[in-house]
């Protein structure tokens, strides 16, 4: 269940910012002893809404880095992921959130053994003018034998909100699934 104020602003993930489908160069290395890592650049993040970059006023050359884990122990299980994006502000944009630089940072992990899994992430959205700047932290416990499964998850959020909304907009969503 989830309630997030009339005209309020919430962080419904904790991943990074996606670009998209935006083109972009990606590399992936080879995983090596479980970790791997990867690098991206968008030179356009507009491309989604099929516009063509004016470098002065649009965002551009956003520069995502991540890495993730994977490691099995007899029954047990650990996964990890960060990632960080990075992208310059455009001093001549219309929007506040677009002259500020963009800076996103995600980070989670999951630890599972038998039937049991239970995660945990957060995410660090710097990105002054946004209504989304803020943070975001997550917590999941989950169950599962043969064709049955049960979860639990909850996410918080705070971003900054708008002048519609001054302070900070504070969401909390709880998720129960089977």
């Amino acid at each position: 269940w989830g309630m997030v104020p009339r005209h309020g602003h919430a962080m419904t993930t904790t991943a990074p910012t996606t670009t998209g489908d935006d083109q972009k160069l990606t590399w992936l290395a080879p995983r090596l002893a479980g970790l791997q890592l990867g690098a991206s650049f968008t030179p356009n993040e507009r491309e989604d809404a099929n516009e063509m970059a004016d470098r002065a006023r649009e965002r551009t050359n956003l520069s995502p880095l991540s890495m993730n884990g994977r490691w099995s122990l007899g029954g047990a299980a650990l996964r990890l992921s960060a990632g960080r994006v990075h992208g310059r502000g455009a001093p001549g944009a219309s929007q506040a959130d677009r002259r500020a630089p963009l800076d996103d940072d995600a980070a989670g992990a999951e630890i599972g053994g038998g039937e049991w899994r239970i995660g945990a992430c957060y995410r660090r959205l710097a990105n002054p003018g946004h209504a989304r700047d803020g943070r975001a932290r997550a917590i999941g416990l989950a169950w599962r034998r043969d064709r049955w499964s049960t979860a639990i998850g909850h996410l918080r959020s705070r971003a900054a909100g708008t002048t519609t909304t001054p302070g900070r907009d504070k969401s909390d969503i709880v998720v129960l699934s089977t």
